[in-house]
């Protein structure tokens, strides 16, 4: 049986260039090219559009919608008034100080400049989708609430801050460790991996072979993710590498089919899998190797800096 059939297109009339279809000619580009300078150079008059009419303003006459569900026949309804509503990207302020509350103040003034700003050009701010975070090196609880001045976020009930950030799909904390970052995407390519059992076991289903193609396309980038935040020279990366060391350990019993009594460095080399730390470490050489095929003047290298890139 033929499942796949030829498609057969309708007739067109093909685009031509005097007389001559285009898609016979042996140069379509001289063809093109030739037409765009006989085009080019010559004057042309503008005063036409000088003299069209004018539009007449006219007033917007009344507009009925359909009859109301469950309405008696010939009952209408009018319409609802439209406004047309835009919306602009999300903002950030940023203040930096020596204490937590000096901070306060000073995004309570930037906000307020930016909500007279926004209602200058007839924009709305959404105060309540305002949030804050502190960033700060203190090992005490201390997190002030700010008081914007603007409903609902005033000194009755001020806007809180949050445990975290998360920004681009980036998890910040106060000190800025990235412990939440990566206990998240670990976590989440732990629930991937387990998903992924229902693929194949040690009797049936998906080949080791197979199943290592699987996690290192489809785990590893989950679990990789923002990697450059937290893995640098002299960070204090301990427990992040714990966690990443738990998860490709499940995954090579997964691949491998062996008992979860097994070591971790006989899994990894039965399955296929290089240790965590060394599987980082080429993640970040191979960037530094692409960031310094751009140009000297790319912006990416003047951002990432020389020491960087070597």
């Amino acid at each position: 049986m033929e499942w796949v059939k030829q498609r057969k297109l309708p007739p067109c009339e093909a685009i031509r260039n005097g007389d001559q279809p285009c898609h016979d000619m042996d140069d379509l580009w001289d063809a093109l090219h030739g037409t765009y300078n006989s085009a080019s150079g010559r004057e042309y008059d503008a005063s036409v559009l000088d003299e069209l009419p004018d539009e007449p303003v006219r007033e917007t006459g009344p507009c009925y919608l359909g009859p109301p569900k469950g309405a008696a026949q010939g009952q209408t309804r009018p319409c609802v008034n439209m406004t047309l509503l835009s919306f602009v990207d999300d903002g950030t302020i940023l203040a930096q100080s020596k204490q937590l509350d000096d901070n306060n103040v000073g995004l309570r003034k930037a906000y307020k400049i930016i909500y007279l700003l926004f209602v200058a050009f007839a924009l709305v701010l959404e105060h309540d989708k305002t949030e804050l975070f502190h960033f700060s090196r203190r090992r005490d609880a201390y997190n002030p609430s700010l008081n914007l001045g603007y409903a609902p976020h005033t000194s009755a009930t001020p806007l809180k801050p949050k445990t975290y950030w998360r920004y681009l799909g980036f998890y910040f904390d106060r000190g800025l460790t990235f412990h939440e970052h990566v206990r998240y995407y670990a976590t989440k390519a732990f629930t991937t991996l387990q998903a992924m059992h229902m693929l194949g076991n040690s009797t049936r289903g998906l080949s080791p072979k197979q199943r290592r193609l699987l996690y290192r396309s489809c785990v590893v980038p989950i679990a990789t993710y923002g990697y450059r935040l937290w893995y640098f020279d002299g960070a204090r990366n301990k427990g992040a590498m714990n966690q990443l060391k738990r998860m490709q350990r499940k995954a090579a019993l997964w691949i491998t089919g062996a008992f979860r009594t097994s070591p971790t460095g006989s899994l990894e080399a039965l399955a296929g899998l290089i240790p965590v730390h060394l599987m980082l470490k080429k993640l970040a050489t191979r960037a530094v190797y692409r960031v310094a095929t751009l140009s000297d003047t790319h912006p990416l290298r003047s951002m990432m800096g020389e020491g960087l890139l070597k």
